[in-house]
């Protein structure tokens, strides 16, 4: 050790013996004054329980001039022997790894969000603790936010038709009404948007309403609020086909031959949808939908939409999902049973394909669909 590090230790030393000299024994243990009478709190109302007895504050300022003391003395015996000097600036940290986006984790989906957004979801917003209202009330998202998708899970496989839409404050909204239990992901996200769910058809139907927004995990989905449509979406939602009876009948065998016997799963396709079907196997879905079930993708200009149809709904020929995108035509798919060999609507038939119809509707009144099977088997909405 240096001549010069040795005298400023010595010069350290002297000064706190100097501090110390001045304390008494009655100081140390804390003897030094009086307790504060209860009465001369300032604040009646706050009670601080303690154990023991406060040290004074010199004895605080002498215990830390130690910890400061010894400090130092150990810095200057550091220097001495060569050590590097301690730096303020913290090493540089390994990056952290990237993080997956949503859809790259193989059997997720692919989701298209805004520029500089990330999406969190599907999350839900309304649960199966009460039953979907009935339109023209709807639950309806809060607080709004950029959102990408919309959908419901877990619908209660009754017959009943589900009502959505998301409404963004500015700029075009985007609905669905049907059968079918679906999750739709946009092509282009509303900015600043709710997502409203509900359903047309009487009686008791359930179902998880959800939402997908660049709003984070701690955010949420937010919460529902109870509210009635505005007239312009009530006007709306008419030129949607009619809702379907609460116990519609199982007419048909729910037999979906294209779902399971198909190379592919592409089961239709024109100028501007196009649908895949699967069978409702593996993963746990097997174990949720009513079998035997059809999983499907429908693909349609600015949206896709995803979801399965059980049993019992195919029995009934009414499983389909109408969707419109700001103030466009009314796209109506379908997945019908083999027995059903024909739709109309509107006057027009058509004939299945694989299984699936499509219709592309540009009235502004409710529309009636009715399928028919060989045997003269009919079912409608009402």
């Amino acid at each position: 050790m240096s001549t010069a590090v040795r005298e400023q230790i010595r010069q350290l030393t002297a000064a706190f013996d100097e501090v110390v000299d001045d304390i008494t024994v009655e100081e140390v243990r804390g003897r030094g004054r009086p307790p504060t009478p209860l009465d001369e709190v300032e604040h009646e109302a706050e009670v601080v329980v303690t154990i023991g007895q406060r040290p004074p504050p010199r004895w605080l300022s002498i215990a830390a001039g130690v910890l400061l003391i010894v400090g130092v003395v150990g810095a200057l015996v550091w220097l001495d022997r060569g050590g590097p000097t301690p730096s303020a600036t913290p090493s540089p940290s390994t990056s952290a790894p990237p993080v997956s986006a949503p859809g790259s984790v193989p059997g997720s989906r692919t989701v298209v969000t805004a520029e500089g957004t990330v999406p969190y979801g599907p999350l839900d917003y309304a649960t199966t603790k009460q039953e979907l209202p009935m339109w023209p009330e709807a639950n309806v998202s809060d607080p709004p936010a950029t959102t990408s998708g919309y959908g419901m899970e877990l619908c209660d496989s009754g017959y009943g038709t589900k009502i959505l839409r998301v409404d963004p404050t500015s700029g075009p909204s985007h609905a669905f009404s049907g059968t079918l239990c679906v999750f739709i992901d946009l092509a282009e996200p509303r900015v600043d948007a709710v997502t409203s769910c509900a359903t047309a058809t009487e009686r008791f139907n359930y179902a998880r309403c959800q939402r997908q927004t660049d709003q984070t995990d701690t955010a949420g989905a937010g919460t529902s609020q109870r509210s009635v449509a505005d007239t312009e979406e009530i006007a709306t939602m008419q030129a949607f086909p009619s809702a379907t009876a609460w116990e519609q009948s199982e007419l048909f065998d729910a037999t979906v031959s294209a779902a399971s016997t198909q190379d592919s799963p592409l089961a239709y396709r024109d100028g501007a949808v196009t649908v895949t079907l699967d069978a409702a196997t593996g993963d746990g879905v097997d174990t949720t939908v009513d079998q035997p079930g059809v999983c499907f993708e429908i693909e349609l200009s600015g949206a896709t939409a995803t979801g399965c149809v059980g049993r019992g709904l195919l029995a009934t020929g009414l499983a389909y999902g109408a969707f419109q995108d700001g103030d466009g035509p009314i796209e109506l798919v379908g997945i019908v049973p083999d027995e059903v060999t024909a739709i109309e609507i509107d006057g027009e038939v058509i004939t299945p394909t694989n299984n699936v119809w499509h219709y592309t509707a540009t009235s502004s009144g409710p529309l009636t669909i009715t399928v028919r099977s060989a045997d003269g088997r009919a079912a409608a909405t009402m």
